[in-house]
């Protein structure tokens, strides 16, 4: 895993309980490749209170990692692709990861977006 800037993004696809795994995952992978801001965009039906519980410990014990977490539910798809405009633009992303448990999913037209941004983006399971 090798970025082109100190920031990198993570987009989540699925279930709230999964989550956890995958952020836990994801911070050690970010933390060898020398990422030092984290940009996480959650995609769930699930609650705040459902969510929460599954990112509080890797937030609370990574501290030093700037993470920034955005959550929004499958009905909210234009949201999304905003947001991720908006990230891509602003922030010094140097690649996304996208992990998406849902067929069908957004994971196609997000790549798409990343790419035209020059931005790689790389589907993981």
């Amino acid at each position: 895993m090798s970025t082109k800037a100190s920031s990198a993004c993570l987009i989540y696809e699925g279930p709230a309980n999964d989550l956890h795994k995958v952020i836990e995952n994801f911070y050690h992978k970010f933390v060898v490749s020398g990422v030092k801001n984290v940009v996480v965009i959650i995609l769930t039906n699930d609650g705040l209170e459902e969510v929460l519980p599954r990112l509080r410990d890797v937030l609370l014990n990574n501290i030093a990692l700037g993470i920034k977490i955005y959550m929004f539910s499958y009905d909210e798809a234009d949201k999304v692709r905003a947001e991720l405009v908006r990230v891509l633009s602003k922030d010094s992303i140097g690649h996304v990861y996208v992990y998406s448990l849902n067929k069908p999913s957004l994971l196609p037209e997000i790549c798409v977006i990343v790419r035209n941004y020059g931005v790689g983006c790389e589907v993981v399971e």
